[in-house]
This record gives structure tokens, C-alpha cells and sequence, in this order.
């Protein structure tokens, strides 16, 4: 049996988008008939690219600030750090197998795989790709395949993109997760190159498919679930007085990246600190609506047909929305996207058409597989014709 190597962004990660994509890709790639191996560069390599924030000084206020931030997370170790425990015991449940490279006979490794796949989620975002997202470890005799790689900005500087047109243009196949993302490959990559447009990976599983891993559900009252990636205290005001007006109570995740936040301390009737994957998952099948600047959120949303609302997002002060806008346009439901100061009263729910909604997502889902599975079959062929 043909074996596949997959290079993900975060293997390790506390993200659910993140661990949920690889875990799809992987039964994606499994169901196909082909062993598939993940590959973990957590810790190896630096970024390609430093941030393009502006220098913080070290002073005395900010040495101060990240002494109380510390304090905080002892103070509330237990629900900043609950939800790592069911990510570790996801992974081992779950993943078919991941492999810790060692740089030092990486080289003889990769000859036992047929092919590479890296890819989804961001890992090609500048501020945190690293090299080995972009497969540099793989001899050129090794096809590599890029799944529903995503750059997540809506530009890249001059200097981004003579960095990256290497790298990319050692790719056999190439496909991406957002219109966005084709149109700014295409501006610099050889022009021999195709690029394709897929589905993220946790597309392509059914919502049945998703069920198989869910829990119990545990919160029998109705609610709203909110998951906020960014700190706004007004998107959360406006989520309490959404929740106000329909009387239902707000289950969140709070402290997403491991730190205490003030924003979610007082926010929310139900915090679901040890919340994992799975539970993610769970909380947005069973909710009544979803409100969040998530694209994983209204992925999962969408997947089981859930009212949902997203709002924008920056990070070092650009967008991070392209990739939303792009998938629900290809629905053909962008008025979900909201901006963070548009009054919640306005909101109507209950409106969206999800036949229509089902049919165009089942004809990308069967377009995404199909390339999946033809671009891993002519690459084997490829690597079949260079052995011989």
C-alpha cells in the first residue's frame, strides 16, 4: 500500500480549526486506500518571515503588564490549561500515526513515502510559515502536493513573493483554500503551474461522518454558542444583548490561546474551559445560534446547517476575513459577515436557505475529492516513472 506523508501546520497545536483539518485531511487521504503519516515541525526550523508588527520596547509598564498576565494564568491554571489534556488524548485517539523528524536522516526518511502533502489550514501564512510548509525537506524526485493551503492574508510583499516562488514552484499540484489565495499565487508562480481551489479538509467529512466522534451533549437548555479568536469587548456586548433578546444563554470557550484574557472573565452564562476537538464540534451542532470571527466556526456551522453570524478579524492590524469571504460567497450566503460595530438588532435569523446551501457544498465536496485523490494518483504515477 502506498504511504503519504502529511505536513500540517501545527501538529501540537490548541487549535481546534487546526486539529480538526489535519484529522480530516487524514481520514480523507486513509479512505482513498493510501497510509498516511504526519509529520511534526513544531519545534524545528524559524519562521520565514518576522511579523510586521512594530517593535515593543521592554518597559517598565509592559514588564509589569506580562508579570500580572503570568499571576492571572497561575490564578486560573486549571481553566486556561484544562482544554490541553482532551487535545493530547484527541491526537492519540484519532491520528493514524505522526513521525518526529530527525533532521539528521530526514533525508533517508522521506525515501519511504510515495508522495507529500502539506497542508491546510494557514500554512502559508507569512507570519508563520516555515520552510518545511513548503516541503523544502522533500527531494525534488519525491512529487509534493499542496491540499487547501491557505496564505490568509490578502497580499504579500514583494519580498514574500520572491521567497515563496521557489519553494512553490516544486510543487507537482497545487490547490488552495481561497480564490484569494489562486489570485495571488498566479501573480508571481511559473505559469506553468496550475492553481486549483478546494474545499478546507473538515469539508469534506459529512456531517454524519463528524457524528461518529461527537460526545453526549451535555447542555439541554438552549443556546448560543460564541467563539471569539479576537479581544473585542464590544462584539461581546452585543453578543449579551443579542442573547438577551432571543432569552437564550451564551455557552463560550474562553482563554483560546492559553492566557488569561479580562475580555472573557465576566463573559458568558456557560464557560466551557475543557472544551476539546471534539467538544468544539459538538457545541456548534447543538447550538441555536453561532456568533464568532472564526472560519472553523462557520465551517462547522455550516456543515450542520446552524444560523451563525462572523465577524472581521485583524491580526498586526490586516484582515484575516479572506478566507471567510471567499467560501461563504461560494455559497452564496456573505451576509453572514458582519462588521464588529453593526447593531445586533438588525439581525434577523432563520433565513438561510440551506438546500441551496447543501447542493453547491455536495458539488464542491465531490470536486475536492476528486482532486485530492487524482492529484495523489498522478504523482504516485510520476514517482513510479522516476524510480524506474
Amino acid at each position: 500500500m502506498k504511504k503519504i506523508g502529511l505536513v500540517p501546520l501545527e501538529y501540537h497545536s490548541f487549535n481546534y480549526g487546526g486539529t480538526l483539518q489535519n484529522y480530516a485531511l487524514q481520514q480523507a487521504i486513509t479512505k482513498s486506500g493510501y497510509i498516511v503519516e504526519v509529520f511534526n515541525f513544531d519545534n524545528e526550523n524559524e519562521k520565514l518571515f518576522s511579523p510586521s508588527s512594530p517593535a515593543k520596547k521592554m518597559t517598565i509598564a509592559s514588564m509589569f503588564k506580562k508579570r500580572v498576565q503570568k499571576a492571572f494564568n497561575l490564578l486560573f491554571f486549571k481553566e486556561v490549561n484544562g482544554k490541553k489534556v482532551k487535545f493530547k488524548e484527541f491526537r492519540e485517539k484519532y491520528f493514524v500515526d505522526m513521525r518526529e523528524p530527525v533532521l539528521t536522516n530526514l533525508c533517508k526518511v522521506t525515501k519511504e513515502f510515495d508522495c507529500f502533502v502539506c497542508g491546510s489550514d494557514q500554512v502559508w501564512n507569512p507570519y508563520w510559515a516555515k520552510s518545511d510548509h513548503f516541503l523544502s525537506f522533500v527531494p525534488n524526485d519525491i512529487p509534493k502536493v499542496s491540499y487547501a493551503a491557505s496564505i490568509g492574508v490578502d497580499e504579500l510583499s514583494d519580498h514574500q513573493k520572491k521567497v515563496y516562488k521557489p519553494l512553490i514552484n516544486n510543487f507537482s499540484l497545487i490547490s488552495v483554500r481561497e480564490k484569494k489565495g489562486k489570485e495571488i499565487l498566479e501573480s508571481f508562480i511559473d505559469d506553468s503551474k496550475n492553481v486549483e481551489v478546494v474545499l478546507d479538509p473538515t469539508m469534506l467529512l459529512t456531517s454524519k461522518e463528524w457524528d461518529l466522534i461527537l460526545p453526549e451533549n451535555k447542555i439541554k437548555e438552549k443556546y448560543i454558542f460564541t467563539y471569539f479568536l479576537g479581544e473585542d469587548s464590544k462584539l461581546r456586548e452585543s453578543a449579551e444583548a443579542f442573547a438577551k433578546e432571543y432569552g437564550y444563554k451564551i455557552v463560550n470557550i474562553p482563554y483560546l490561546y492559553g492566557d488569561f484574557r479580562k475580555s472573557d472573565f465576566l463573559f458568558g452564562h456557560i464557560k466551557y474551559s475543557f472544551a476539546g476537538p471534539e467538544d468544539f464540534v459538538n457545541l456548534i451542532k447543538n447550538a441555536e445560534i453561532v456568533l464568532t470571527d472564526s472560519f472553523h466556526a462557520c465551517v462547522f456551522s455550516i456543515i450542520y446547517k446552524k444560523d451563525f453570524y462572523v465577524f472581521d478579524r485583524k491580526v498586526y492590524g490586516k484582515s484575516m476575513s479572506s478566507r471567510i469571504t471567499g467560501l461563504l460567497d461560494s455559497l452564496d450566503i456573505s451576509d453572514r459577515i458582519l462588521s464588529t460595530n453593526h447593531n445586533m438588532k438588525e439581525v434577523s435569523i432563520g433565513n438561510i436557505n440551506y438546500e441551496n446551501v447543501n447542493i453547491k457544498l455536495h458539488d464542491l465536496r465531490i470536486s475536492s475529492l476528486s482532486f485530492l485523490k487524482q492529484a495523489i494518483n498522478v504523482d504516485l504515477k510520476l514517482q513510479e516513472k522516476i524510480n524506474d
